[in-house]
């Protein structure tokens, strides 16, 4: 009896021997291909990792070069901005000197021009001297009534000035005084010509 029960436990134990071993190899055998596992699943993190980084160094870069070129945008604006500000304060200042120059120029009376007296000139100190005016004072008169009107005078009209343009105002109007009579000559010489070569042989 005891022979037997001794034989059933070591058979029992062979058994469960056999069985523990297959239970260790299946495990080992589990624990290695999860080792193979896990280790794949870390370098998959691993390069998953890295091209991250990579990716995120990427985006940095471009973000700097981003910032970069808004700064100097940011910059180019405001110097542009400064040069038009300028341009527009020159150009103001360009207008309004020559508003003002223009202004001085129609404010402005030249009573002569290259050094010669202008015929606007001449023809006022005719009419002053024919109103009656003293040649002695028609440049006094002239000066104090375009002063009057707010008009700044260039040059000057003296006594001796007066006396010249009268006088060569009048040689002026003998010569054409003398050319409309040379005229008026050349007409009737013209006028008596006809008449003696055309109508008289014909009455």
């Amino acid at each position: 009896m005891l022979e037997d029960q001794i034989k059933a436990l070591k058979s029992t134990g062979m058994q469960m021997s056999a069985n523990l071993k297959a239970i260790t190899s299946k495990a080992s055998e589990a624990i290695v291909k999860l080792e193979l596992r896990n280790f794949s699943l870390e370098k998959e993190l691993s390069n998953a990792l890295e091209q991250c980084s990579a990716e995120a160094a990427l985006a940095q870069q471009k973000l700097d070069q981003a910032a970069q070129k808004i700064k100097e945008h940011q910059s180019m604006a405001s110097k542009l901005k400064k040069q038009c500000n300028r341009a527009a304060k020159v150009t103001a200042n360009a207008v309004k000197r020559a508003k003002e120059q223009v202004k001085r120029e129609l404010s402005t009376k030249h009573l002569l021009e290259k050094g010669v007296y202008t015929e606007k000139t001449r023809s006022l100190i005719h009419i002053l001297v024919q109103a009656g005016c003293s040649q002695a004072h028609v440049g006094h008169v002239i000066r104090s009534v375009l002063e009057a009107a707010g008009m700044a005078v260039k040059g000057n009209v003296s006594r001796r000035t007066v006396a010249r343009v009268i006088v060569e105002g009048y040689i002026a109007a003998q010569v054409q005084l003398g050319h409309e009579m040379a005229n008026v000559k050349s007409e009737r010489f013209s006028c008596n010509f006809l008449i003696c070569t055309v109508l008289i042989p014909h009455i």
